[in-house]
């Protein structure tokens, strides 16, 4: 039986790391005022893989956002992913060479599908992951749609979500991470239908992102969304062992996550 995923991720700009709500970006701190206020070690401790994603609106520097997650990467030992900016090789070799094992891809998707093969083919699908950003709205007319954007939220790619889908299958690549924009940094759990949905149709495993602020919210995502991989970017919520603690929690319940002994890591 494939082992459940637990993530967390973590929102860069400009040297510092961010809350969102919505898509809308809450300074926290730079990664020494993480480290000191909110006990990031026993977070790296507690997860099974980590992302972490440049959500600069302007004036990306990604040389700069490399230097910053390599000094990050030395104390990490679990697989990770970078994304945000990855628009040519250049970039991605840095963010390989930065100590990333995957790629996330977002604008690209949809703006340079041609080069999303290119790295498939160069690196592998499994080497691959689409961030696919959604949004539940109503037409004018009252009907329900989920509209896929890019560019950090900002803009609209003119897809829903399930023709979104079938471009990610076309493209060959190996992973989903879907964000609902709706529900992300609300705390009131992930879009547990659309998840549901989107493992169903997908042939590939998914991430699901937006809207943990609780345990039980987790293992939501696992029981009712039938997903494998189930990420948080909330600092807040999950303050100093509180992703150790739901990790232990979701395990006593009986849902299958990689068991260790994390007085390893205290000694």
């Amino acid at each position: 039986m494939t082992k459940t995923r637990l993530i967390f991720s973590l929102l860069y700009d400009n040297t510092n790391y961010m809350l969102s709500r919505n898509f809308k970006l809450q300074k926290v701190g730079n990664l020494q005022w993480v480290r000191d206020n909110y006990n990031l070690d026993s977070i790296l401790r507690s997860i099974d893989e980590l992302i972490i994603v440049n959500v600069e609106r302007e004036n990306r520097d990604f040389d700069a956002f490399c230097r910053n997650i390599s000094i990050l990467l030395k104390e990490c030992f679990m697989p990770v992913a970078i994304g945000g900016g990855i628009n040519n090789l250049e970039c991605a070799y840095k963010a390989f060479d930065a100590g990333a094992e995957k790629l996330i891809i977002n604008t690209a998707l949809y703006e340079n599908p041609d080069f999303v093969k290119q790295l498939t083919k160069i690196f592998g699908s499994q080497a691959i992951v689409a961030s696919i950003d959604y949004k539940n709205q109503k037409t004018p007319t009252g009907e329900f749609i989920q509209k896929v954007y890019n560019k950090n939220g900002g803009n609209d790619t003119g897809l829903i979500l399930s023709k979104a889908f079938q471009h990610i299958i076309d493209l060959d690549i190996g992973e989903v991470y879907l964000t609902c924009m709706n529900k992300d940094g609300t705390g009131m759990g992930y879009d547990i239908d659309t998840i549901k949905s989107a493992s169903e149709s997908l042939p590939i495993p998914i991430i699901a992102s937006g809207g943990v602020g609780r345990t039980d919210q987790f293992s939501d995502g696992i029981e009712y969304g039938r997903v494998n991989a189930l990420s948080t970017a909330n600092l807040f919520n999950f303050m100093n062992d509180g992703l150790e603690e739901a990790r232990m929690q979701l395990i006593s319940e009986g849902y299958q996550l990689a068991n260790w002994d994390n007085t390893f890591f205290r000694k």
